[in-house]
């Protein structure tokens, strides 16, 4: 049974790059923590708990506030898609940039996915709406309920893949958080592609704010 047969070939898309968007979420949230704690000669900060728990505070609603900024400029300007693309491509970047080994590289990897998540999270919900003619129909529905099922799925990877990762005993401790951002990156950036497979029949799709 194909849970997409019913619905606009555009939604398929959109499923899988939202699930690999989650993906790297997902599986970066769950080891900013270990990873900030961890002591320096395992690969880590070795900052104490409050600072590290901190940080991640500031991350996490660091993504909440500039979605509104960054909706404000996709509606009004860039478009849903454009916004998509522009928020996987520094997502992308904030995951090279985070499994760089480098102190400095830490913060601007996690400004960089902040900033792409906001970009990227409220357009591409924006862009499944707009495959439905009709606010309240029963196929939107249903496809807005197949499109959020991506998170379930990537939610439950991310932390699954990027966890074991961390733990392998192929690559040392030091070396092996580096190894975990990098699937991350690796993860959005099969989304990036597969978006940008589709970009001539996902760029016309555009959510315009009211007037």
């Amino acid at each position: 049974m194909n849970p997409f047969k019913d619905h606009p070939p555009e939604l398929r898309r959109l499923f899988f790059v939202e699930m690999l968007e989650r993906f790297s979420n997902f599986g970066l949230a769950s080891l900013l923590v270990l990873f900030m704690t961890a002591e320096e000669a395992a690969g880590g900060l070795g900052w104490d708990k409050e600072r590290a728990m901190f940080v991640k505070a500031a991350y996490g609603s660091g993504i909440f506030f500039l979605s509104i900024p960054c909706s404000m400029l996709a509606d009004r300007y860039m478009g849903a898609a454009t916004s998509v693309l522009i928020g996987a491509v520094l997502i992308v970047v904030g995951h090279v940039t985070l499994a760089a080994p480098l102190y400095f590289t830490f913060f601007a990897g996690l400004a960089l996915v902040a900033v792409g998540t906001s970009f990227l999270k409220p357009s591409i919900a924006g862009m499944v709406g707009g495959l439905y003619s009709g606010t309240l129909a029963t196929d939107k529905k249903a496809g807005m309920t197949l499109f959020y099922m991506s998170i379930s799925f990537g939610g439950l990877l991310g932390p699954f893949v990027l966890g074991y990762l961390r733990n392998t005993k192929f690559f040392g401790s030091s070396q092996s958080w580096h190894i975990a951002f990098g699937a991350a990156a690796i993860g959005m950036l099969i989304a990036l592609i597969l978006y940008l497979s589709h970009w001539r029949a996902l760029k016309p799709v555009r959510v315009d704010a009211p007037a």
